[in-house]
């Protein structure tokens, strides 16, 4: 058996959003979770068992609690879990996207720290799966104009010019970043993110997390049925938080981000493969804001002693940001593939995961 822990992502998105968006997708869409139509059934095929953890519990539904202990909370909470024998002994698995590419890497760290330490109950992690993530900003955030390109959306001087100018400011903040600390690494945000404001006065009202779209509301997506089910007085009882009012994503979430949004998480992952623990990273093609192209650079660009043999990023046919959300069952495939270790570990084999609609 196999136990999976899902972290959430975007800019202050709860984890219980990620789970209805993605694995409760056509409950979710066509608002009948609002109802009392019974109970969503997982398939079959489907034998893992999981471990949904927010990252900022306190703002979803307002606790105060301290998020500089979050990692550890995490632990604490993965411990208690392996606690009982039924699931002592599972392969255990993290996954997340999006913002969780920062601290999927610290985590899974952390785990593996433990365990070589032998603090506690060991547990059994195998590998950590990151998809569409934000992980090393210094490589990502310099592909942006050559994607936009290749999409598209921009034209080849509008390239030229961000990499002539922007590209260059946003390096030279990361690296002020990585030595000065905190108001340094705000600073590289908004320096950073000159590239992407430009490239989006290009693209108009489209879709960031995929361009196919029209981004519609300030998120680019409707999480009304969502935010009605959460706040529905019997599932606020089941959950325990009483009458506090539930909210998908935070402005306040985000905005404690942007003190750790541009370091570079990947520098604890070599470490982690030269021990034998596996790493996914896939993407949806049409996402913007984390797209393949950023994250295959990275990948890439990892120093281990596996380099040459290590499986290439894979890129998720018509998907956008939300691979689970877009495209189920190749989601599912792939996923399905990965935890039992027949996914392609050879460039020679590299999967594109096309729709199976």
């Amino acid at each position: 058996m196999q136990s999976m822990m899902l972290l959430p992502g975007m800019k202050g998105e709860t984890m219980l959003q990620g789970f209805l968006l993605k694995l409760l997708l056509e409950k979710v869409r066509l608002g009948s979770l609002v109802g009392h139509d019974g109970l969503y059934q997982f398939p079959d095929s489907l034998h893992q068992s999981f471990v949904f953890s927010d990252k900022f519990p306190s703002l979803f539904f307002n606790f105060i609690v301290c998020d500089k202990f979050s990692i550890l909370k995490s632990l604490l909470i993965v411990h208690n879990i392996f606690e009982h024998p039924q699931y002592a002994k599972n392969d255990f698995f993290i996954t997340g996207e999006s913002y969780a590419g920062h601290y999927i890497p610290a985590f899974a760290t952390r785990v593996h720290r433990g365990n070589k330490a032998k603090e506690g109950i060991h547990i059994n992690l195998k590998g950590f799966a990151i998809g569409n993530g934000l992980t090393n900003p210094a490589i990502q955030y310099k592909a942006y104009p050559d994607y936009a390109f290749e999409m598209g959306i921009i034209k080849k001087a509008t390239r030229n010019r961000l990499n002539k100018v922007l590209v260059p400011a946003c390096e030279l903040a990361i690296k002020l970043c990585g030595t000065d600390g905190k108001t340094s690494c705000v600073a590289a945000y908004v320096a950073c993110n000159l590239i992407f404001s430009d490239i989006m006065l290009h693209a108009g009202d489209a879709n960031y997390y995929d361009i196919r779209k029209k981004c519609e509301g300030s998120l680019c997506y409707d999480f009304s049925n969502m935010e009605k089910f959460l706040n529905q007085k019997s599932v606020r009882e089941s959950l325990g938080v009483g009458k506090i009012h539930f909210v998908s994503c935070s402005t306040e979430v985000y905005m404690a981000m942007l003190v750790d949004w541009m370091r570079n998480l990947e520098v604890g992952i070599p470490d982690l493969l030269e021990d034998g623990i596996n790493l996914l990273i896939y993407a949806g093609e049409y996402d913007l804001i984390c797209n393949w192209l950023g994250n295959s650079r990275w990948v890439h660009a990892l120093e281990w002693s596996g380099k040459n043999e290590f499986a290439t990023s894979l890129e998720v046919h018509d998907a956008g940001h939300m691979v689970p959300m877009d495209q189920p069952k190749a989601a599912l495939e792939m996923l399905k593939k990965w935890t039992n270790g027949s996914l392609s570990e050879s460039r020679a084999q590299k999967e594109n995961l096309v729709a199976e609609m």
